[in-house]
């Protein structure tokens, strides 16, 4: 193991060159291989992983073959990874979609809540953040540990200015994953919230720093290609942009008593610093998703190491079968010398001379049974699989296979939750590990964004208006989340039984949304109504709780609003207060006025999207405006201009004389 010489200061508080030589001294412990156990596991899951492509001999056969003449053949049968990968879907199934959190609350929030949604699903399209998820899922399941940096790139974005022949952007955040063998910090820390620095390796086209630091373009060619750099998957193949290719280090450290404004640095050696400084982020950009960590260290449990005893022991006995198979598969038959049997006489056989016993049979032609395995092997086999699939979560019904006998979408949809209550922690991870990229990704552009820049938002009736913002226009957003749906919306089994449910209790009244639900559609469109509705009750309780009048119109809910209204006054505060009482009340009275008056057939057809069952349209057409008739509203009661006027008479219930 290399030994870090001790010193009297913070190494992260020295100049740069030290620093930097101090990190180059731990790269170099971790470059021994089999120096830690958990590091061996990382290796050993990066071979087995990809076994499948890496261990066949040649491209005339996917199978390996061993043993003093190649007569032992190794079969693979990568079932673990087929696994994982499926634990990998089920966690990232789900659409990525956030919402913005802010401190405070107000009509002038609420259009900075809906420029962070709107940036949020921008960066969710340009970053691919999908597909990334998914590779940081894969890689945590495989190694334990995996990382997601989100950094502002002064090389991306639009074109604002070009002059002396440099193009100057407006910039753009950057999302990129990372693996265990690119990410340095202290592995003696088990929290993440816990690391005060952490150290990202990322590649660069040499001759692209050159050009940015043409000061460095000396030490930048000498700077070593990455190709020389080992690393799991070394192989000889080489491409023509090897030698072009270095590596840069990114170093990230939190704003902290002993470094204040933090530190970064980036460099490819102690020579070739291409950055120092405060860490212009105040947090460490770089986040990490463990499913499962290792008590007492920075590592995490790897999911495919569980698996990966039973996907051994399962690969050999493909191997024996395959074997025996191969060795073994053309039939030999036992014929006697001299028996008069020729080799003529039956074609597409191997044919074993013998010298026949005095046996009664001795002279008989007999088939060699060799290709026959004990049946132990095979079920073994069905063993292996067995233990994948516990180890794993998964069982039979997630993997579309469900088990005899159950037919039913219930008891399927049951064992499909049960599966994705048992992923749920990884699930939770991958979750955090998502929100922390979106909100370093927000805080990018609120700390960054300083050019005004246009983004495309989702404006009523599904319309796009284009609107400008600056960085600083994010600043009351204090958190974002990820929204989750029903785990049951995740597989066919469960949408098919939860749409047939809201078919029978009524929530599905047409085959739009019947299909909507199978496609795993938002359930939000279903009661999309009812949560406008809601929404204007709260936004009312408001106003009558500033004193405010508020418009009552014939088509409301009625009964909810009361209802909704009058929770107000079960607070004392408010019954001690005769003025904001008085307003709530009148309030309340004069939807109890609308619900007497309005046209019982409106009334059916708000509620239901549906005309009543007979009721038909008057003879010659309907009345011209003013005529009036049974039934009909009074224009003015339809109106949004102006609230409606308050019954009178009617009963004080303040009590009153």
């Amino acid at each position: 193991m290399v030994s870090i010489a001790k010193s009297d200061t913070y190494w992260m508080a020295d100049e740069a060159k030290d620093t930097v030589n101090h990190l180059m001294q731990y790269h170099g412990d971790r470059s021994v291989w089999g120096s830690s156990p958990v590091e061996q596991a990382w290796y050993r899951n990066s071979i087995a992983y990809f076994n499948h492509i890496l261990e066949p001999d040649s491209w005339e056969s996917s199978l390996s073959f061993q043993g003093v003449q190649g007569e032992l053949v190794k079969m693979l049968v990568p079932e673990a990874r087929s696994l994982i990968r499926q634990l990998v879907t089920l966690i990232t199934k789900q659409k990525l979609a956030f919402r913005g959190i802010a401190q405070a609350s107000g009509s002038e929030i609420m259009s900075t809540i809906r420029l962070a949604n709107n940036l949020s699903d921008q960066i969710v399209s340009i970053q691919n953040l999908d597909i990334k998820g998914e590779r940081l899922t894969e890689l945590a399941l495989v190694y334990g540990n995996a990382y997601i940096k989100a950094t502002w790139r002064t090389d991306k974005g639009d074109i604002f200015t070009a002059q002396k022949n440099k193009l100057e952007y407006t910039g753009d955040v950057g999302i990129s994953v990372h693996d265990v063998w690119n990410v340095f910090y202290d592995y003696s820390i088990e929290s993440w919230d816990d690391q005060n620095w952490v150290e990202v390796r990322t590649l660069k086209n040499r001759w692209d720093l050159i050009k940015q630091f043409p000061k460095l373009k000396s030490e930048i060619m000498s700077v070593e290609s990455s190709t020389y750099i080992r690393g799991p998957y070394y192989s000889d193949t080489r491409s023509v942009s090897d030698d072009d290719m270095i590596y840069v280090y990114e170093v990230y450290h939190k704003p902290s008593p002993s470094l204040p404004k933090g530190r970064m640095i980036f460099y490819s050696d102690d020579k070739t610093i291409y950055f120092d400084g405060d860490n212009l982020y105040e947090d460490l950009p770089v986040y990490e998703m463990k499913p499962a960590p290792i008590f007492g260290m920075g590592f995490g449990s790897p999911a495919y190491s569980e698996l990966l005893p039973s996907q051994e022991m399962l690969n050999n006995s493909f191997s024996a079968i395959a074997t025996n198979q191969s060795a073994f598969a053309v039939q030999s038959v036992m014929i006697p010398r001299n028996s008069g049997v020729s080799m003529r006489q039956i074609d597409g056989m191997n044919f074993i001379e013998f010298n026949p016993q005095t046996a009664s049979g001795g002279g008989k032609p007999e088939a060699l049974q060799l290709t026959k395995s004990p049946p132990e092997v095979f079920n073994f086999i069905d063993l292996c699989k067995s233990s994948m699939q516990g180890l794993s979560g998964l069982n039979s019904a997630v993997r579309g296979q469900p088990p005899p006998g159950v037919t039913s979408g219930t008891a399927i949809a049951t064992l499909t939750t049960n599966a994705l209550e048992f992923i749920s922690s990884t699930a939770r991870t991958y979750t955090k590990a998502m929100e922390q990229c979106m909100e370093g990704a927000i805080n990018g552009y609120r700390k960054f964004a300083k050019v005004p820049r246009m983004i495309f938002m989702n404006g009523r009736n599904d319309q796009i208006v284009e609107r400008e913002f600056i960085g600083t226009d994010l600043d009351p957003i204090k958190k974002i989340e990820l929204t989750l749906s029903n785990p049951l919306m995740q597989t066919i089994a469960g949408r098919s039984d939860l749409a047939e449910k809201m078919v029978s209790s009524g929530l599905i009244k047409n085959v739009q949304d019947y299909i909507t639900i199978l496609e795993g559609g938002s359930l939000s469109s279903l009661y999309k109504t009812e949560a406008s509705e809601n929404d204007l009750i709260e936004s009312e309780n408001e106003k009558l709780m500033e004193g405010e009048d508020v418009i009552v119109l014939s088509t409301d809910d009625h009964p909810v609003h009361i209802r909704q209204h009058a929770g107000l006054l079960n607070d004392t505060n408010i019954r001690n207060n005769a003025e904001s009482m008085e307003i709530i009340l009148n309030h309340i009275l004069e939807h109890r006025q609308q619900a007497t008056l309005i046209d019982p057939i409106l009334n059916a057809m708000v509620r239901t999207g549906k005309m009543p069952e007979g009721a038909m349209p008057p003879e010659g057409g309907p009345p011209a405006p003013g005529q009036g008739m049974e039934g009909q509203i009074p224009p003015d009661q339809l109106t949004t201009n102006a609230p409606a006027k308050p019954a009178q008479p009617t009963e004080d219930l303040l009590g009153r004389a």
